[in-house]
C-alpha cells in the first residue's frame, strides 16, 4: 500500500483485518470479527466497505444480495451452513451490528431475543474494539492514536454532526490531506462539492446507484461541472465515453487518472468500463491506461515462461533478462497494484535469480563455499521463493516452477555436489573448528543486514559482549545463554528467511548480530535440535536407526520431548510455551515458528507463507525483549531444500536401511555404500547415507531436508537485543509548520537515562521513505533544549511532493514520524 495515497476506507480495513490477527502455534482463527455500533455511525461506508472487504455481512432485514440478514442467517453463514452468498473461505467473517453495543451483546441474560445468536461468537470470535474494550465510534477512530488515525480533529457539536453527515466521501479522502492540521466542521463540509474528480470516478465506477443515490441538486451540479471542466455531458455521452476518455489521459482527463492510480481498488468497476472504452486503433496511447493490453502481455509472458522446459541453464537465464527488459515497466502499471499482472512481479525476482545463479557456488574447502554462500549466493534462494510467492494460479505457478527448474535447480545442484566432494575429503568442521574463524569472527560481507563498523559496534554489544562472536561448527559450540537471556528455537529458520527476520527486526530499530554454524548431520530435527540447544553435552548417540534420535547420557534413554524438557529444567532452563514470557531475572528455552511443518503440508506453496511466519517469529522475539529478557538468541535445526514442481529423485539402494526421510538413510552394517555419506553427529562411527545433489529417495518431494547441501546445513544463529535507546526513547511530533520550503517542527520527547548513564537524544529529519536515510531531502537536526528543529528543503522542485518527518534516538532508530507535504498542504 503506498503510504502517501492510503485512504481513510484503506486504513479502516487494515483495522479490521488486523482485529482477526492470531498465531496459529497456538490459537484457532476467529470465527469471526463483531463490529459493534451502537449509533450506527458507520452504516454510510458498509456498501464502499464491502467492495474491498467480500467477507463483511451486515445484521438487517433478510437481503442475501447485499449481504444482510438476522442474527440467525448470519450465524448460518458463519458456520457455513449456506452456499450463497459465497464469501472467502480464507478470511475472517466482519460482522457488523449497528445499533448494537458491545455492552448489550455481553449482557447474556438482558440480550434481546433477535441477538442471542450472536452472543456465542465473542467467544469463538473477537470484537473490533479500542483497546479499552469501547466500540470504535467514528470520531474515536479518527483521532485515535492507538490503534487509530491520529487525527487532530475539533471536538464541538457543528464539526461532529459535519464529520458524520461527510462519512461516504471522507471515507475515500487519502489520509495524508487529512493530516498536519485542526479538523473543523467546515473541512467536512467541503467533502460534498470541491472534488469534482473524485464524483467523476464514483460516477464511472457505478453509475446507476450514483444517479439513484445522489440528489437531483447534488446531480445536476455534478453534470454542470463536467460541462465546464471536462468538457462531457454525463448524460448524454455515458460511462463508457467517459471511461475512454479517463483512459486517453488527454488534458485534464489526465489528473483524474492520476487520483484513480492513487487508490484504483476504491473503483472496482472503472477496470471493467476501461475494457469496453479501449479505442478500437491498434496503438491506442497511453499502453498502460487499458486493462486488456496488461492481460494480453501477462498472456503471452507465461506463454513465453512455459518454454523454459526446453531451455539449457544459460539460455534460460538469458532469455529471462530479455522478458525483465520487455515486462518490467508493467510492474509501474495500476494493474500491477490490483494483483493483475503476477507474472510480472515474478519476473523481476527472476532476474535477479537469473544474475545470482549465473555465478557457481565454488570455494576449495567447505568454509570457502560457506564464504561464498554468505557473501550472497543465498540471494538466489531468495529470489526463487519471491518469484513463487507472487502468483497464485495453478496456471502461472506452472509457469514459473518451470523457469526456477531451468535456472534454480542446475545452480542448487551444481553447488551440492560440490560440497558433498569436498565434504568427502575433509568432512564439515565439528567441535573443533569454527566456521568462521579465518573471517576474525565476523560474517563474510559483514554482519547479516551489514551496518558500518561504528554502528555495528554500537548495536552488537550486550553488557560488554560482541554479538558477532561465532558459534562453533556442527556440535555443542557455544550453546548456552547468560542470566537474563533466552533462547528462541526455530525449527527450519534457512538462513535466507532468518536474513528477513534481521531486516524487520531492525527496521523496528532492534540490535541483531548474526553469525552461521554447520548443522549437526544429518540435518533433520531428532539429531540437529538437541546439538543447538544448553543441554547438549548430556545427550550421545548409540545408533541411528530409522529415527536418528540420540539418548541421554544418564540411562541412554530416548531423547524423548518430554525427556528433554526435564534436561533443560535440570539444566536452570525455563521452558516457555507458546506466548509465555518466563521470569527473565533467569535462562529460558522456548520454541516458536512453523516453517518446517508448513513446509511438509505445502511443499511448493510454501513460498506464499514465508512473510507471515517472518513477523510472527519477529513479533514472538519483540514480546520476548519487552517483557524485560536482555537478550534473546534465535537457534534452529536445519534448513531445507525447495523447489515447485518436485526435488529429482533416485532409487533407495538395498544397502540402506529402508527409509521415510526424503534425503537421507540409515547404512546397513557391513554394507558397501556407493551413495554420498555423512558421520552421524552423536556417534561418528555411524554414517548415514544422503542424497546425491539434491536428489531424494522418492518422487514428488517439493520440499525436502537431511542431505548435504549449504542450504539444508549452514544455519543462522542471531542475537537480537532492544537496541540503543528503544527501552526509554520516547518522542511524539506535536507541531509541524511549513513557511515556504522550510519545515518547523516540535518535538515531545522523553529523555531518560540509560543503566550505562547514557542519556538519549534526538534528531529529526525529513525522507521521501520513512526507514531509508538516503532518502532524505534535508539535513538531518538535533532538536534543541525545546525541543524544536527547522528542516530547510533545498531543492525547490520537491515542492508539493508527499514526505514524513522522522524522529531519530541517538542510534538512528525511527521513534516517530508524520506524513507532510513539501511546503504545506496548499
Amino acid at each position: 500500500m503506498n503510504e502517501s495515497t492510503t485512504t481513510v476506507m484503506e486504513c479502516l480495513k487494515a483495522s479490521l483485518e488486523a482485529a482477526s490477527a492470531h498465531n496459529p502455534n497456538d490459537a484457532a482463527q476467529p470465527a469471526a470479527v463483531l463490529w459493534t455500533d451502537r449509533d450506527a455511525q458507520w452504516r454510510p461506508v458498509v456498501p464502499l466497505l464491502r467492495r474491498l472487504m467480500p467477507q463483511l455481512l451486515m445484521l438487517g432485514e433478510y437481503d442475501p444480495e447485499q449481504c444482510t440478514g438476522p442474527a440467525i442467517w448470519l450465524r448460518c453463514m458463519i458456520d457455513g451452513g449456506l452456499k450463497s452468498p459465497e464469501t472467502p473461505k480464507e478470511a475472517t467473517p466482519i460482522i457488523y451490528l449497528p445499533s448494537v453495543s458491545r455492552q448489550e451483546l455481553g449482557a447474556a441474560e438482558a440480550c434481546p431475543d433477535q441477538l442471542k445468536p450472536m452472543v456465542e461468537l465473542q467467544y469463538r470470535g473477537t470484537c473490533w474494539t479500542q483497546k479499552n474494550g469501547k466500540d470504535w465510534t467514528v470520531e474515536a477512530f479518527l483521532v485515535s492514536k492507538q490503534g487509530g488515525l491520529g487525527l487532530d480533529l475539533a471536538r464541538d457539536a457543528s464539526t461532529r454532526q459535519s464529520m458524520l453527515r461527510a462519512l461516504a466521501e471522507l471515507a475515500t479522502e487519502p489520509v495524508r490531506t487529512l493530516q498536519g492540521k485542526r479538523l473543523e466542521a467546515e473541512d467536512f463540509d467541503r467533502l460534498f462539492s470541491d472534488d469534482p474528480t473524485k464524483d467523476m470516478l464514483a460516477w464511472i465506477n457505478d453509475p446507476e446507484h450514483i444517479r439513484a443515490d445522489w440528489s437531483s441538486d447534488r446531480w445536476n451540479a455534478f453534470v454542470a461541472r463536467c460541462k465546464a471542466d471536462l468538457r462531457i455531458d454525463p448524460v448524454t455521452a455515458g460511462e463508457t465515453v467517459a471511461a475512454e476518455r479517463l483512459g486517453r489521459q488527454e488534458g485534464k482527463w489526465a489528473s483524474v487518472w492520476r487520483r484513480f492510480a492513487e487508490s484504483p481498488a476504491l473503483y472496482p468497476g472503472v477496470p471493467e468500463r476501461l475494457r469496453a472504452a479501449m479505442p478500437h486503433d491498434l496503438f491506442a496511447k497511453p499502453r498502460e491506461s487499458w486493462p486488456r493490453n496488461n492481460e494480453e502481455d501477462e498472456t503471452a509472458l507465461r506463454s513465453a515462461l512455459l518454454e523454459f522446459a526446453n531451455l539449457a541453464p544459460r539460455s534460460a537465464r538469458e532469455r529471462v533478462v530479455e522478458l525483465e527488459k520487455t515486462h518490467g515497466e508493467r510492474r509501474e502499471w495500476i494493474w500491477a497494484e490490483l494483483g493483475e499482472a503476477p507474472l510480472a512481479a515474478a519476473l523481476e525476482h527472476l532476474a535477479k535469480l537469473a544474475n545470482s545463479a549465473s555465478s557457481e557456488v565454488g570455494g576449495a574447502s567447505p568454509e570457502e563455499m560457506a564464504a561464498v554462500y554468505l557473501d550472497g549466493a543465498w540471494e538466489s534462494d531468495a529470489a526463487a521463493l519471491d518469484a513463487m510467492a507472487a502468483v497464485r494460479s495453478a496456471a502461472d505457478t506452472e509457469a514459473v516452477s518451470r523457469t526456477l527448474n531451468a535456472i534454480y535447480l542446475p545452480w542448487l545442484d551444481s553447488a551440492a555436489r560440490h560440497l558433498q566432494a569436498l565434504a568427502a575429503k575433509q568432512p564439515l568442521p565439528g567441535d573443533e573448528r569454527d566456521l568462521l574463524s579465518a573471517r576474525g569472527g565476523q560474517l563474510p560481507g559483514g554482519d547479516i543486514g551489514a551496518q558500518d563498523d561504528d554502528e555495528t559496534r554500537a548495536n552488537a554489544a550486550v553488557d560488554g559482549e560482541r554479538l558477532t562472536t561465532p558459534i562453533s561448527g556442527g556440535a555443542s559450540g557455544d550453546t548456552r545463554v547468560e542470566v537474563g537471556a533466552a533462547m528462541l528455537f526455530s525449527d527450519g529458520l534457512r538462513f535466507d528467511v532468518a536474513r528477513r527476520v534481521v531486516e524487520r527486526l531492525r527496521g523496528n530499530g532492534r540490535s541483531v548480530a548474526a553469525s552461521a554454524r554447520w548443522a549437526a548431520l544429518p540435518s533433520v530435527t531428532a539429531t540437529a535440535k538437541p546439538a543447538v540447544s544448553p543441554v547438549t553435552e548430556l545427550i550421545k548417540g548409540a545408533s541411528p536407526n530409522d529415527e536418528f534420535l540420540p539418548v541421554t547420557t544418564d540411562g541412554e534413554r530416548p531423547l524423548t520431548a518430554h525427556r528433554f524438557r526435564q534436561l533443560l529444567a535440570e539444566s536452570g532452563y525455563q521452558y516457555l510455551r507458546a506466548e509465555d514470557t518466563g521470569d527473565p531475572s533467569g535462562r529460558a528455552w522456548t520454541e516458536s515458528g512453523e516453517l518446517d511443518k508448513l513446509g511438509h503440508s505445502l511443499q511448493g506453496k510454501l513460498a506464499a507463507r514465508i512473510g507471515e511466519q517472518v513477523e510472527l517469529l519477529a513479533e514472538r522475539i519483540e514480546a520476548l525483549l519487552d517483557a524485560g529478557w536482555r537478550e534473546v538468541r534465535v537457534v534452529t535445526d536445519h534448513g531445507w531444500l525447495w523447489l515447485p514442481g518436485g526435488l529429482p529423485k533416485v532409487d533407495l539402494p538395498k544397502y540402506l536401511t529402508a527409509s521415510r526421510w526424503a534425503r537421507c538413510a540409515a547404512i546397513k552394517r557391513g554394507s558397501t555404500v556407493e551413495a554420498p555419506t555423512v558421520p552421524w553427529h552423536w556417534n561418528r562411527d555411524e554414517r548415514i547415507a544422503v542424497g546425491p545433489g539434491v536428489a531424494c529417495f522418492g518422487a514428488g518431494n517439493e520440499y525436502a531436508h537431511g542431505g548435504l547441501s549449504l542450504q539444508e546445513c549452514l544455519i543462522p544463529v542471531l542475537r537480537v537485543a532492544k537496541g540503543a535507546g528503544a527501552a526509554d526513547a520516547r518522542a511524539s511530533i506535536c507541531a509541524l509548520s511549513w513557511v515556504g520550503l522550510r519545515c518547523r517542527v516540535q518535538v515531545e520527547t522523553t529523555l531518560t537515562e540509560h543503566s550505562s548513564g547514557h542519556v538519549a537524544r534526538f534528531a529529526v529529519d525529513l525522507r521521501t521513505h520513512v526507514n531509508d536515510a538516503d532518502s532524505s531531502v534535508s539535513a538531518e537536526r538535533t532538536l534543541d533544549a525545546t525541543g524544536a528543529a527547522s528542516l530547510l528543503v533545498a531543492d525547490d522542485e520537491l515542492e508539493g511532493a508527499p514526505a514524513a518527518v522522522v524522529v531519530l534516538d541517538d542510534g538512528g532508530h525511527v521513534v516517530a514520524r508524520r506524513s507532510t507535504i513539501i511546503g504545506g498542504e496548499n
